[in-house]
């Protein structure tokens, strides 16, 4: 979510549509925040979750937004899609 109010106002100013995941028109600060966490965590994250049988993301408005395209994306099951693959455990 919000590191930071920079963080969080650049991320939010960002507001043209750009693809994610296989969605067209997604909020592009939303995304590339999601990219950069996915991209820096994961890793570290991906063992852990795969023990787990569900998965709970839960915000309040930048994370909320984070959790509603991370959910989109990994229910979507597009597994031939390089964000999917980047997020999936």
């Amino acid at each position: 979510g919000t590191n930071n109010i920079d963080n969080e106002v650049t991320t939010s100013a960002t507001s043209y549509g750009s693809g994610y995941c296989g969605f067209e028109n997604v909020h592009d600060g939303y995304r590339n925040e999601l990219w950069d966490i996915t991209e820096s965590l994961f890793p570290k994250l991906r063992p852990k979750l795969a023990k787990c049988d569900k998965v709970f993301c839960v915000g309040h408005n930048l994370g909320g937004s984070l959790c509603e395209i991370f959910a989109a994306c990994a229910n979507s099951k597009r597994v031939g899609d390089s964000d999917y693959q980047q997020q999936m455990w």
